[in-house]
């Protein structure tokens, strides 16, 4: 029982699995990525904007 084992039944898998799946995680990964991009630039500008009421008020 080692790693071997393990990824040895998990490399089988992605085989018959193949492009359909790899097409299918990287379509997930981009709109994650997209995700996260588009969170990164809303919660800066609400930090802008809170920085900028405190200095206003």
């Amino acid at each position: 029982m080692g790693i071997g084992s393990i990824v040895a039944p998990l490399g089988s898998i992605a085989a018959t699995l193949g492009p359909v799946q790899l097409t299918w995680l990287s379509a997930t990964f981009n709109l994650l990525g997209r995700l996260i991009y588009l969170g990164y630039f809303v919660g800066l500008a609400v930090l802008l904007l809170t920085l900028l009421r405190e200095l206003g008020a």
